[in-house]
């Protein structure tokens, strides 16, 4: 319906060199499921660990071992990241139909109601969240639109008091070293670094291009 007729969209992006290890890692944590059944039993074991280089290699695979045959999830990956990019930068613009051919998503198209538009508010780089001279800043961006959205009862939505966000944000980014669980740093010194999950010179060609 039109609950989300003039909701503001924010549009989060993390760079495929971490953004696609990290997929697989809470993948490789929820023992790959194929349903919410066996999502949910393993949330426990998530933000706990990660695995080899052999299994993050052996589900990465090796791009075009025979011709162009791709071998493993790299290929799709890559592509799933860049769709959903122009997903929203396009105003909900499909690739396929089915037929092969681009479709406006019928939820963005103005005569459902639904949505006013599909295209971001806001673009806001995930690296940026963290970095320790651009977090704040960035969260920043973040709260004033979301402080601008109205509901279609013209409701705002509640944020942090622009005066209290510094300290929320130091709380928030403080508790990674001392909370479980937490978020990625919880892996760490359970298994390889994160840095140690690489990907094929082909791979990166084709990233880049």
């Amino acid at each position: 319906g039109a609950r989300f007729h003039d909701a503001s969209i924010v549009l989060l992006i993390r760079n495929p060199r971490w953004a696609i290890p990290s997929y697989h890692t809470m993948r490789w944590e929820l023992d790959y499921p194929t349903n919410y059944t066996e999502s949910y039993a393993h949330r426990p074991d998530t933000y706990t660990a990660r695995p080899s280089q052999a299994e993050w290699e052996a589900w990465r695979g090796e791009t075009w071992p025979n011709g162009n045959t791709p071998k493993g999830n790299f290929a799709r990956e890559i592509d799933l990241w860049g769709w959903f990019i122009d997903f929203w930068m396009n105003d909900g613009q499909r690739r396929n139909d089915g037929n092969g051919n681009p479709v406006q998503d019928y939820h963005c198209r103005k005569s459902s109601g639904h949505m006013a538009n599909c295209i971001p508010d806001i673009v806001i780089s995930f690296e940026d969240m963290y970095s320790a001279d651009r977090g704040l800043s960035t969260v920043e961006k973040l709260m004033d639109i979301l402080e601008l959205n109205q509901n279609p009862g013209g409701q705002s939505m509640p944020v942090v008091a622009r005066g209290a966000r510094r300290c929320v944000f130091g709380e928030t980014t403080g508790k990674r070293g001392t909370e479980a669980q937490w978020d990625n740093s919880g892996r760490d010194g359970h298994g390889p670094d994160s840095s140690e999950y690489s990907f094929t010179w082909l791979q990166l060609q084709y990233t880049r291009d």
